[in-house]
């Protein structure tokens, strides 16, 4: 009997015993109502239910999760306040001694993926010292952007903000302005620009610095992540961002970024939609689709002329890119070396992984073990020999490198790091998010989120990525320098890699 049903037969009892014991010439009295929970008490219920009913192992690690919940429900029904309760419902998820459980607060989690993005009327901070004006107003006339960077003295901008746009939007929608964006040292940084995106059209450039969305001040939610106590800040804010990034299409949205010259450049974009396919699977989300391949340029990557390496870049593992990522092998199978590059990119379908990685083996191979509850997903791979439109083939022979960030998560570890275990390829860049574990995201009653884990992985080897993500063979930090200078430092080190064997 579940924990629901069985706590009110006790009371249920209780008034049965009292009413057996009065007097016959007594009338029983009308018990006084009794009060509903706090919507305290109904948060903590609720988080320590979504533990008890979707984590991965039925003993919990070891803890007797019912005799926590005993314990730390009275301190959740006498709470005064929502501080209080974060901080019993995160010390009850400590007792689990594991990572991927946190408690995201409200504040924070409002513009995360699917949520209406509502700027509290507050946050209302002044733009930097400029103007997008030039004069009489008019703009710089750039296509897919207006706006210019004003100089000492100017107005603040208050009077750009306020004039009516009247499709201007943030979130809710799959359209974008051909930017990407991640943080680093403290700041939200333009990466990567998409060629022919309003963005680029604009005249952004990789390393700029983004200030404002809007009215939403970016430094003030980065403060606010991290105080976060979920190892993964990184990820959450790059959720966070893009998703006030997008919008439907042929919305616009005003930006407020730093160039290279720190100079203020304050632009409004109208969003495209993305390059790629919509695809849906199972209970998940409708999500965008998108890979491309290509062959480097060796005069731009300084590696041999007679050198052929191959690039392949997608972002999520979803039936499309697998189809695609087998179609751009087979175009590139007589490369020196192949890059994959699964930064960003959020994982996805973790059984992708099988049949793409059979498509860059020799000989049978574990990726590892998935763990659920009650069930066990073998990542076990075998080489393919033939396409799936026919065609004879032999899996990729030649060297193959993986680039990973922070935000390469899910999936993307698993394929990571499962090459990696078995020797077949070497990942370069940055650790990744450490959530190879599927996990979901709940929000509350109190409208703070909860994000738990619902399964474990290992690798071949027995490493657990969880929490420590796939570590670098060769280290390779992004940073805004690099950027602004056109150089992709991890892809330019593996690109040297595959093409020579050496770095």
């Amino acid at each position: 009997m579940t924990r629901e049903h069985r706590r009110p037969i006790a009371p249920l009892v209780a008034a049965i015993f009292s009413l057996l014991a009065l007097p016959a010439s007594a009338q029983p009295v009308e018990a006084p109502p009794v009060a509903p929970p706090s919507l305290h008490t109904r948060t903590f219920e609720a988080a320590w239910r979504l533990v008890r009913d979707t984590h991965f192992d039925t003993t919990y690690n070891g803890v007797d999760w019912d005799a926590v919940h005993d314990e730390f429900a009275p301190r959740a029904r006498e709470a005064q306040t929502t501080a209080q309760v974060r901080g019993i419902i995160s010390d009850m998820l400590s007792r689990l001694g594991e990572s991927h459980f946190a408690l995201i607060p409200a504040d924070v989690a409002d513009v995360l993926p699917g949520e209406d993005d509502v700027e509290p009327a507050a946050d209302t901070d002044p733009a930097p010292n400029t103007d997008t004006s030039g004069p009489d107003g008019a703009t710089d006339g750039r296509p897919g952007g207006q706006g210019e960077s004003g100089g000492e003295g100017t107005d603040p901008g208050s009077d750009w903000l306020d004039e009516p746009l009247d499709n201007e939007s943030y979130g809710g929608g799959d359209a974008w302005l051909g930017l990407d964006v991640r943080t680093i040292d403290g700041r939200l940084v333009v990466t990567r620009v998409e060629p022919g995106s309003p963005a680029e059209q604009a005249g952004v450039h990789p390393g700029w610095i983004i200030e404002m969305i809007g009215r939403r001040d970016v430094a003030r939610r980065l403060e606010a992540l991290s105080r976060l106590d979920a190892g993964s800040d990184e990820i959450i804010a790059w959720q966070i961002f893009t998703s006030m990034l997008a919008g439907n299409p042929r919305t616009a949205a005003r930006l407020t970024l730093l160039d290279a010259d720190d100079t203020t450049r304050r632009l409004t974009l109208e969003r495209v939609r993305q390059p790629g396919q919509m695809a849906k699977f199972g209970n998940l989300p409708t999500m965008n689709s998108h890979l491309e391949w290509s062959w480097l340029d060796a005069d731009e990557f300084d590696i041999p002329d007679n050198a052929r390496v191959g690039l392949i870049r997608f972002n999520i593992f979803m039936m499309p890119t697998s189809r695609q990522f087998e179609r751009a092998v087979f175009e590139l199978r007589g490369a020196d070396g192949i890059i994959i590059d699964v930064r960003g990119n959020l994982g996805g379908i973790g059984a992708l992984a099988i049949g793409m990685g059979g498509r860059l083996i020799d000989k049978p191979v574990s990726l590892g073990t998935m763990q659920m509850r009650g069930a066990a997903l073998k990542f076990n791979i075998s080489p393919q020999y033939v396409t799936s439109w026919g065609e004879p083939t032999e899996p990729f022979k030649g060297r193959v490198a993986v680039l990973t960030d922070p935000v390469s998560a899910s999936t993307s570890e698993v394929f990571a790091g499962g090459l990696q275990a078995v020797g077949r390829a070497r990942v370069f860049g940055q650790t990744t998010a450490g959530m190879a574990l599927p996990a979901a995201m709940d929000r509350l009653p109190n409208g703070d989120v909860l994000l738990h884990a619902i399964a474990d992985y290992h690798t071949s080897k027995g490493d657990r990525l969880e929490k420590t993500g796939v570590i670098p063979d060769v280290p390779v930090p992004l940073t805004r320098e690099d950027l602004l200078a056109g150089i992709d430092a991890p892809l330019a080190r593996a690109a040297a890699w595959a093409a020579t064997g050496e770095e």
